[in-house]
């Protein structure tokens, strides 16, 4: 692991681990992984195939890429059952930014710069956005990235209801036995193509599952909605790796 990786999850040790781990990983799946690709190019609505021909689970998965590809920016609301305990957040991704809020901890990125903030310990880490860094804690947008050769799946669809609205399931399975997960299972709206929920099986067999109340696509953010603000740096432990 690299040290920098190693210094910023530290700053994790200080949350209750499953808490931390499984709201840093959804977060970062919907964010950033090639299933919700980053939102920098624009896709027309024409080149969209008719969603009652779709037949296999490729054809799903392209689809829905390509609808997440055709807004700029967007925001979902999710929550999630980490033992015992549900909790709630909010993420907001435009391009190669993104942000996350909850009341234990908030995630910035500008595409250059990342800070993690831990609320109840007003620590803050800060460390630059390498791209080159596939560590989860290193740079979590390559990591996630490289789950598309990790995972294979049935190309048969499987439909199912999930807070009473039609949509598919899709079990994504491990082939890269280094992943921290066993596989990932998305649920898709059927009428719209979006994301309803999210369930993620790790080796211990624990399974989480976050389920997704909002999903807008938005108008872009200025770039500096994903910085940490530095009016609120004081009073604030700060450890900057940059």
């Amino acid at each position: 692991m690299p040290r920098n990786a190693f210094r910023i999850s530290q700053s994790f040790n200080k949350l209750p681990k499953t808490v931390a781990r499984s709201f840093l990983l959804f977060f970062l799946l919907v964010s950033s992984s090639p299933l919700f690709p980053n939102q920098q190019q624009q896709t027309s609505n024409k080149q969209l195939q008719t969603l009652n021909n779709l037949s296999t689970n490729s054809e799903i998965l392209g689809q829905f890429t390509a609808k997440l590809k055709s807004y700029p920016a967007f925001e979902m609301k999710f929550s999630m059952v980490v033992d015992g305990s549900e909790f709630e957040g909010v993420v907001q991704s435009q391009g190669e930014s993104f942000r996350l809020t909850n009341s234990q901890l908030e995630l910035y990125c500008n595409g250059t710069t990342k800070w993690i903030y831990n609320i109840d310990n007003k620590e803050i880490t800060i460390t630059g956005n390498d791209p080159s860094q596939t560590d989860l804690t290193e740079n979590p947008m390559a990591f996630l990235t490289s789950l598309e050769k990790g995972y294979s799946y049935n190309e048969k669809p499987v439909s199912t209801t999930e807070s009473g609205k039609a949509a598919w399931k899709i079990e994504l399975k491990t082939v890269n036995k280094k992943l921290a997960y066993t596989s990932i299972t998305l649920l898709v709206e059927k009428s719209s193509l979006k994301p309803l929920a999210v369930e993620y099986l790790a080796k211990n067999g624990t399974k989480h599952v976050a389920r997704i109340s909002y999903f807008l696509g938005k108008r872009p953010w200025p770039l500096s909605y994903f910085s940490f603000p530095e009016s609120r740096m004081n009073g604030l432990s700060v450890t900057d790796l940059r």
